[in-house]
């Protein structure tokens, strides 16, 4: 059985909640469950490869991530960084707090030798390619730029999946979140039988600013939010596509709500377009370049754009391959500009409204079974 990284953030702007750490990921349950109301994900999407990531201590983490170039994978920062858990908030500024035992660090990233990619044939057993780079946004913690790219070892034969560059996405834009997430019907994940499903129709429901000079609103700069079930464990690092075009729009990265199928959950991406400089360096490591959004049929007008032209570039946050952030905090992004990230599931009720000024996301942070898992290990060694 394999670990599913995906963090569970747990509030509106203007919510207080409290938040427990979740039940083993083998365990059963409503929170359990994934790409809710999903369907079969086809041949036309298997640029979107699954992320098996095994750890210093041999624990398997589960992630999504788009082939954005032969070589190259977009995942998200937190499945392919370490990570302190536990309980803590993150603000709309990206900042986090109420960590009194650094909970939501991020730190070095994992060795890239340890990343496999997978497609979607089943049942998996070989890897197409392992990692052999890692770029990020090096923030130091969970709440800022939850995005990465991988450089891989080897070329990949799968479609491209293209990006939009030089224009955002769009309020109300129709989108499709595709991942290999739990579905409802399972207790856990394994790597090797794990499908790919896919949720058509959503609804963008609200854009944060490129940057924070822009204004500070309910939702962090650089975030895209949907409300309503679809992506949950396993989906963490997967593309939110236009629906029209098939382009990446944004990186799956927080979820607040009770469980996957509450009515009122609400998802936060990573908005992609905004990260130009990474972009830039990440296509370079790979000795690629991105493909562009195509024009949606019926429409005469480019629908991507120049790479240089996307977003507010003095307020993206620094990029760097070496994992400097480190797991004390230190270095990493220095822009007052922060989407967020992270990992993990927890099981969260809502308590009672907080002021306005408060506008803080309470979560939690956890490796999502890790020590269950280990546990079982060693009761089948014992055995």
């Amino acid at each position: 059985m394999q670990l599913a990284r995906q963090l569970v953030v747990c509030a509106l702007a203007l919510t207080s909640v409290s938040c427990a750490e979740s039940a083993p990921i083998e365990s059963t349950g409503s929170s359990r469950q994934g790409i809710i109301d999903g369907e079969s994900s086809g041949a036309d999407q298997d640029g979107v490869v699954l992320l098996r990531v095994i750890a210093d201590d041999g624990t398997e983490l589960v992630c999504t991530g788009s082939l954005v170039g032969p070589n190259l994978v977009l995942t998200a920062r937190h499945c392919v960084a370490y990570l302190s858990e536990g309980q803590f908030s993150c603000t709309v500024r990206g900042e986090l707090t109420n960590n009194p035992e650094g909970a939501g660090r991020l730190g070095l990233h994992l060795p890239a030798q340890n990343i496999e990619i997978f497609g979607r044939e089943m049942p998996r057993k070989k890897a197409l390619a392992r990692g052999s780079q890692v770029l990020s946004t090096l923030s130091p913690n969970i709440c800022k730029n939850d995005i990465a790219f991988v450089v891989l070892d080897a070329a990949v034969d799968l479609p491209i999946v293209p990006m939009r560059l030089g224009r955002p996405a769009q309020l109300h834009e129709t989108s499709v979140l595709v991942g290999y997430g739990l579905d409802a019907s399972q207790a856990g994940i394994d790597y090797a039988t794990q499908p790919r499903l896919q949720r058509r129709d959503l609804d963008i429901a609200a854009l944060g600013p490129d940057s924070l000079e822009d204004g500070v609103t309910t939702v962090p700069p650089r975030a895209l939010i949907l409300k309503g079930p679809s992506g949950c464990i396993g989906d963490s690092g997967g593309p939110l596509l236009a629906q029209a075009t098939g382009a990446v729009l944004g990186v799956y990265s927080l979820q607040e709500g009770e469980s996957c199928s509450a009515p009122n959950l609400r998802h936060q991406m990573v908005h992609v377009p905004p990260f130009v400089t990474l972009i830039d360096e990440a296509f370079s490591a790979a000795g690629c370049v991105p493909t562009p959004e195509p024009e949606p049929e019926g429409t005469s007008g480019a629908a991507g754009a120049n790479v240089g032209a996307a977003g507010a570039t003095d307020a993206e946050p620094v990029s760097g391959s070496g994992g400097a952030a480190g797991a004390t905090g230190e270095g990493g992004d220095t822009s007052t500009a922060a989407p967020s990230k992270p990992t993990s599931s927890s099981s969260c009720s809502i308590t009672s409204l907080a002021p306005p000024s408060l506008l803080a996301f309470r979560a939690v942070a956890t490796l999502a079974g890790a020590l269950a898992l280990r546990r079982a290990r060693r009761r089948r060694a014992a055995a």
